[in-house]
């Protein structure tokens, strides 16, 4: 059984601000002391809400991917650059995302496999990434704002972000909503979200890209950042 973990820290302090970006140019740290490890994304994220070219150098992000959870586990406490990410971040958040549905590839590999299936009520988790045509990027760039805050402004969604390997290039975003349903509705029913879908298609802006869906439980936060993700636990 595979075990698929999404992480996400941010940092206030300078020099917990410097190790983190310094540790994104050597990835290999992040493999120390992995044992079971099939897929590993090390990722920064946007500015402002996130949907944005210019990166915010105090969150950063992980997809990471094991064969099970105890070797996740395990994995996670042996190594000691995620034990100081979780022991000095000021927010965190830790989730295990069950695949329910995933379209395309992620350099070249499609890493999950579809463990089970969502209702239209079911809260999902969505991770979106694609690889930007270098001759379009500044036209992707110029069209793609008014989406991002459209979708950042929808009640619907518990929590969104922008994040990727390469804040130009490689674009990816994480989301958690209510409902498959109302997810469905803020990104392909009459949007800006959907017009932006319709023209990437149109102008043929993304040289690969990936759709997934997740249910998900969270395993673990902490910070004001992922308020409304505790408010929406408390309601179940």
């Amino acid at each position: 059984m595979q075990y698929l973990l999404y992480l996400e820290f941010t940092f206030k302090p300078f020099a917990d601000k410097k190790y983190a970006f310094a540790n994104m140019g050597r990835k290999q740290v992040f493999k120390e002391g992995m044992k079971g490890l099939r897929f590993l994304k090390a990722m920064g994220t946007g500015a402002g809400n996130g949907f944005s070219a210019i990166p915010d150098f105090s969150r950063y992000a992980f997809i990471m991917l094991f064969e099970s959870k105890n070797t996740a586990e395990k994995s996670l406490k042996n190594n000691p650059v995620f034990q100081r990410y979780f022991s000095r971040a000021d927010h965190f958040l830790k989730c295990h995302l069950l695949p329910v549905m995933v379209h395309g590839t992620w350099g070249g590999v499609q890493p999950f496999e579809i463990e089970g299936k969502a209702t239209p009520e079911d809260s999902v988790a969505v991770i979106t990434r694609a690889r930007i045509n270098t001759a379009k990027i500044f036209e992707f760039w110029w069209n793609v704002s008014e989406a991002g805050n459209f979708m950042k402004s929808r009640k619907e969604a518990i929590y969104q972000v922008g994040i990727g390997e390469y804040p130009i290039f490689m674009q990816a975003t994480f989301s958690m909503w209510e409902s498959m349903d109302a997810m469905k509705k803020a990104a392909y029913d009459g949007t800006p979200h959907a017009e932006i879908v319709k023209k990437t298609r149109e102008r043929n802006w993304y040289s690969e890209e990936m759709f997934s869906v997740f249910k998900y439980d969270v395993l673990a936060l902490r910070g004001s950042r992922y308020q409304n993700i505790q408010k929406k636990l408390t309601l179940f």
